[in-house]
């Protein structure tokens, strides 16, 4: 599921970067609304980390402790992000990235995991890495996971996950039409001319919305909270049998899933945040169908190159938009032939982040 959700962001900025947003059709089909709707990749993310993250806490054993639990999180996602960092600066610095925007303030956002709330550290080093959005958004899910996990114990859920729903739902209206002291108050706390020179060509307040409030964890709640909920109903069904649990109704719902994300991209699409508000519900209910559902639902996941690809899913996450960049800074690739090579040349990176830097970190006495 990792390689899935990889393989949709990478489709997703090669069709902005190579494809440039224009119509993509293979075999007579228009698939541009497919390809605009490739985002639910970092939802599906999310949605495995509230999904295997949280399962501990329903587990027959001790609860995590929470020290070792952030931890274990900090040496997972912090040391192969800095190096980034690093990787990133020396690729683009002084020629795309302006040595002025490399300031003290920014680099300290970044390694605080807190640069998606400073608007003008927000940009992914002058949207050289814009995707860098989502880890300010993990490690915040990181803090309040034990919380969401005891609100989901015993028949609470019943209330907690509605109450999330309408906490996300409310987030997204406010950020979008609403919050205007919020939004004034950022706004004026913004360096604008130091916002623009990091690439932002929107006013502040329309990219303090856009770009700080509309991705930030509320909108996302109910996405990691379902998550949580799969995580519950996963170690339930490990303990006793469900109705939930029958393979035919969980295939079903699965198709059905996968026909309500068609029809609403098709039919009823917004815009993305209201979007991916809806179709990360469906998605939830494709994930809980491939837990559940029939074997055949698994089995074309047990396909090895997928299997690794979704093993060095980080690496490639956290270097797929600058390999992208470099391929096409002077080929023209169509977005197919961007999408592989992008694959081929990003797993090959991340295969050489996860031995060197990833892995030594998270098992001791590491070869």
């Amino acid at each position: 599921m990792r390689a899935i959700a990889v393989l949709a962001v990478i489709g997703l900025h090669s069709w902005a970067v190579a494809g440039d947003h224009r119509p993509v059709g293979i075999l007579g089909l228009d698939l541009t609304p497919l390809f605009k709707h490739l985002y639910l990749g970092v939802d599906l993310f999310f949605l495995l980390s509230g999904f295997l993250l949280a399962r501990p806490w329903f587990s027959d054993g001790a609860r995590p402790r929470l020290v070792e639990f952030w931890k274990r999180r900090l040496k997972r996602i912090a040391p192969a992000f800095y190096v980034s960092i690093v990787v990133t600066i020396m690729l683009f610095g002084g020629r795309v990235i302006p040595w002025g925007e490399l300031t003290v303030e920014t680099i300290a956002a970044h390694l605080l995991f807190i640069h998606n709330y400073i608007p003008v550290a927000s940009t992914g080093l002058h949207f050289t890495n814009v995707s860098w959005w989502t880890l300010t958004v993990e490690m915040t899910w990181y803090l309040v996971l034990p919380v969401i996990a005891i609100a989901f114990a015993g028949r609470r859920w019943f209330v907690a996950l509605p109450v999330f729903a309408v906490v996300s739902w409310a987030w997204l209206e406010g950020a979008k039409h609403g919050m205007d002291g919020f939004v004034g108050w950022i706004t004026g706390l913004t360096d604008a001319d130091a916002l623009r020179d990091s690439g932002v060509t929107q006013p502040a307040a329309d990219y303090v919305r856009d770009g700080i409030l509309v991705p930030a964890l509320p909108s996302f709640l109910l996405t990691f909270a379902l998550g949580v909920g799969l995580a519950k109903m996963w170690c339930a069904a490990r303990r006793a049998e469900y109705f939930w649990t029958n393979t035919r109704f969980a295939t079903v719902a699965f198709v059905a899933s996968l026909i309500g994300m068609v029809v609403w991209v098709r039919f009823l699409a917004v815009d993305e945040a209201t979007d991916r508000y809806f179709l990360g519900v469906l998605l939830a209910v494709a994930v809980y169908g491939v837990s559940f559902g029939a074997p055949g639902l698994r089995r074309p996941l047990t396909w090895l190159p997928l299997r690794y690809l979704g093993w060095v899913s980080y690496g490639v996450y956290l270097y797929h938009l600058p390999v992208i960049e470099i391929v096409t800074w002077k080929l023209h690739l169509s977005v197919t032939a961007c999408i592989a090579v992008t694959v081929v040349v990003a797993s090959g990176v991340a295969t050489a982040s996860w031995l060197l830097i990833e892995r030594p970190f998270l098992v001791k006495h590491s070869r």
